[in-house]
């Protein structure tokens, strides 16, 4: 079997390898007092070697390590249990440069996820034995979802999202933004749980439309049915090609064409068109756009 091909499933390893490393990492979890443990505390060890396993499938080419002998199963799981040690660091690294400059706008879930939550992970995250836990629920969600991730991948994924929208958000005024979630809920600072980069872009768009500037992120009353004769009877595909264009030319002009800001931002578009599509249809609008 070539090493160096995806590894995609347990079927791709010997049992008795995989075996012999969760009998090694056995030992240092009880201390080398007994290779003997409970049925869940070796599934644990299980998972932690095959994800070790699937980290080695996302080692860049030119970083692996490759030797004259057959690598076999424990080399992949150390080379992809130190892979495991670098995108802590890298997670760490990016969430210090987070939050050398982060407002949570006074949003209690934005400040207690970012600045209280995320710190517990570097503390009690177990790289050794139990590296698929990434241990916190991560409750403020990103535009971008974490799908299946677990671990550190699902932690260094997040932290990429909330740089993404980092980026984005110090555009535009604390005071502008803060007036924007208190429109949309009053007692915003304690009870908003949705994501405020994809209010401050849907907004931004819809100032776009209607002509104002888009720092301002206030729609008038009056400016709800020129937003809806701009969207009425388009269909669902049409919406979100407008909604992609409009927010290509925010990122080209407000910053610098940046590829990976357009990127993430581009995921909002769809949940955007439906919204969208379903405040015409019921004349909601006011709700999308609150005044």
């Amino acid at each position: 079997m070539d090493m160096r091909n995806n590894l995609t499933d347990i079927k791709s390893f010997e049992m008795g390898e995989l075996l012999s490393i969760v009998s090694d990492l056995s030992k240092k979890y009880t201390s080398m007092e007994s290779s003997s443990i409970t049925y869940d505390k070796a599934r644990m060890l299980m998972d932690s070697v095959l994800y070790c396993l699937d980290e080695y499938n996302k080692i860049p080419e030119e970083d692996r390590e490759y030797t004259d002998e057959k690598m076999n199963t424990k080399n992949l799981y150390e080379q992809g249990l130190q892979y495991v040690y670098k995108k802590v660091l890298k997670s760490k690294e990016l969430y210090e440069e987070i939050i050398r400059d982060f407002h949570s706008y006074n949003c209690r879930n934005y400040y207690d996820t970012i600045i209280n939550g995320i710190p517990n992970f570097f503390l009690w995250y177990d790289p050794v034995f139990k590296p698929q836990d990434h241990i916190l629920t991560l409750d403020y969600p990103t535009i971008k979802p974490l799908g299946n991730l677990c671990g550190v991948d699902a932690i260094y994924q997040y932290l990429c999202s909330i740089k993404s929208e980092w980026q984005f958000l110090n555009a535009f005024p604390d005071e502008t933004i803060m007036a924007l979630l208190h429109r949309m809920m009053p007692d915003y600072e304690e009870l908003f749980l949705d994501n405020v980069c994809s209010q401050v872009l849907r907004n931004a768009i819809a100032c776009m439309i209607v002509e104002k500037p888009l720092g301002m992120l206030k729609i008038e009353a009056d400016d709800l049915e020129i937003i809806k004769s701009f969207f009425n009877l388009k269909s669902r595909e049409s919406i979100n090609s407008s909604i992609q264009m409009m927010t290509k030319q925010i990122v080209k002009h407000g910053f610098c064409s940046n590829a990976l800001l357009l990127d993430y931002l581009l995921l909002d578009s769809e949940d955007f068109t439906i919204l969208l599509e379903n405040a015409i249809k019921y004349d909601t609008l006011e709700y999308i756009f609150p005044q």
